[in-house]
């Protein structure tokens, strides 16, 4: 399940459906699309299309459609899913929408916009031992990948999106192994937050004490 349908809602999807994940849901100001089906790439094309040139909505996009369902202002937490990720706006998830989630046996949620769960959120989902994937680990890649083009500008080329790919993969693997290298296993599920915050605490001071910082 995906909040939201920018950059990050709609490339998060992309993949997703690239590793035979099923998308179930996209949302706007107005409301969310359930796509019973799953969504399809036809689909996730034409509301790139909706979304990045004709700045449309999504409930305008589901208005002849069969096989969706639009949900006007309402939140996507409310449907069964295995994997949550919001990409939406910053506090877009409560304690209450976590809850809903949790009766639903959700089994991870990863943050994908700048922190949307609130602080209630992120306590209630590891004390519920759900597998918590915390935003500043997780949508690391945005930055990464402005880096990687930065990185082209200096030689004048352009990759091809698959060097590109490999390279955001082989960022995160390495994100991946830092934070295991900090975090605790509490619940049969390790805290990823822990790890994330341990590790970027002690990056940050090693540059303090690189510059003579004490």
């Amino acid at each position: 399940m995906i909040s939201g349908a920018g950059n990050v809602a709609l490339h998060v999807a992309e993949k997703s459906i690239f590793e035979q994940a099923k998308v179930l849901t996209l949302s706007d100001r107005e409301g969310f699309v359930y796509f019973k089906q799953g969504l399809s790439f036809e689909q996730l094309e034409d509301i790139k299309k909706l979304k990045f040139k004709q700045y449309g909505s999504l409930k305008q996009w589901a208005a002849d459609k069969s096989n969706v369902e639009f949900y006007e202002d309402k939140k996507p937490w409310t449907i069964p899913c295995d994997i949550a990720i919001p990409c939406a706006t910053q506090n877009e998830m409560d304690d209450k929408s976590l809850k809903q989630l949790l009766d639903n046996d959700v089994l991870a949620v990863c943050e994908g916009a700048n922190m949307p769960l609130t602080a209630a959120a992120q306590s209630l989902v590891q004390d519920a031992g759900v597998l918590y994937g915390p935003g500043k680990a997780a949508n690391a890649g945005g930055v990464a990948v402005s880096v990687l083009e930065q990185l082209q500008n200096l030689e004048h080329i352009t990759w091809p999106l698959e060097r590109v790919d490999q390279e955001l993969q082989q960022i995160m693997i390495s994100i991946h192994k830092r934070c295991l290298e900090y975090l605790t296993k509490e619940r049969s599920v390790y805290d990823y937050k822990k790890g994330a915050n341990l590790w970027s605490f002690k990056r940050l001071a090693d540059a303090l004490m690189a510059y003579g910082i004490k």
